[in-house]
């Protein structure tokens, strides 16, 4: 008997129902948590008992056989001696252990099946039921000694010292700078001047002027030509034509004074190149004076590999 009732329970831990031929059937079932009087009780996995259940399906006796290496017909007989010995104890109208999985009892001619806590499956395993946290309803006292509310007092008096802010003569030093005359000093000595504040208060002390020195500007306009070079790496491009006009166009710039033009090949077009130079920052001072001074207003540097 104790046999059939330990395959049960092993059984159930991996299936759905185990069915004792021509008896019930074991049905493991699935509950929700719920609350409880203020306590949450978490999901469990609980063990029914249905009697309607009877056809053999060849589960039990077939891990019967398996587990205690018997055969077909010795494992059914197994199993028909532990249906017989438990309905004789049944009609005593006394509880019947069931192993772990709870007791049954016949009343009134009916079958009835008292579960235990199930807490051997697997899926039970752990869960407990939660009872909530009980909440602090008394009262907290704290005693501070008088000598440190002194301090802190005194702490907070001298932030609040701080926060308040301090009356400067600033506007006083402002409104003096406004009122200061400016001596712009520019290269040109004669045509120096100075600008005069205008204010109606006589009793104004003198206030020295600022003199600025007038900075000298520098645009490419006022950039002198660098000198050009016959092996330069850096080369004025002008034009990209057609080579029957690149002869032409070179006879003109020469004519113009720019002996140092020449043509470069480009992929079956003639670049023309106003001027060659041996570093960029003159290459670049040529062309800004070549856009500005010369119709060539698309004039680029263009430098050899």
């Amino acid at each position: 008997m104790k046999t059939v009732i330990s395959t049960i329970e092993h059984l159930l831990f991996t299936h759905q129902m185990v069915v004792i031929p021509t008896f019930g059937a074991f049905v493991r079932q699935h509950r929700d948590a719920y609350f409880f009087a203020e306590s949450l009780v978490p999901p469990k996995e609980t063990v029914v008992f249905n009697p309607d259940l009877t056809d053999n399906d060849g589960l039990l006796a077939t891990t019967l056989m398996r587990s205690n290496s018997l055969t077909w017909a010795e494992a059914n007989n197994e199993i028909s001696r532990f249906v017989l010995g438990l309905k004789q104890r049944l009609e005593h109208k006394r509880p019947v252990a069931i192993g772990r999985l709870g007791s049954m009892v016949l009343s009134h001619n009916r079958l009835l099946f008292l579960p235990s806590d199930m807490a051997f499956l697997p899926q039970n395993i752990g869960m407990q039921t939660l009872q909530p946290q009980k909440r602090f309803t008394g009262t907290v006292t704290i005693s501070i000694r008088r000598d440190i509310l002194h301090y802190a007092a005194a702490c907070f008096a001298g932030l609040c010292l701080l926060a308040i802010p301090l009356k400067t003569n600033d506007n006083r030093q402002t409104a003096t700078l406004l009122h200061t005359p400016v001596l712009v000093k520019k290269n040109n000595p004669q045509k120096a001047e100075v600008t005069k504040s205008s204010t109606d208060n006589k009793q104004q002390a003198e206030v020295q002027p600022i003199v600025v020195e007038e900075q000298p500007t520098t645009t490419p306009e006022t950039l002198q030509m660098p000198q050009p070079s016959d092996n330069g790496r850096f080369h004025i491009v002008v034009a990209s034509i057609a080579p029957d006009r690149a002869e032409a166009m070179l006879e003109q710039l020469h004519n113009q004074g720019y002996l140092h033009a020449k043509a470069m090949d480009n992929n079956g077009l003639k670049r023309i190149v106003i001027s060659s130079y041996s570093t960029f920052a003159d290459a670049r001072t040529a062309m800004y004076q070549t856009r500005t001074n010369t119709p060539y207003d698309k004039a680029w540097i263009l430098q050899d590999k």
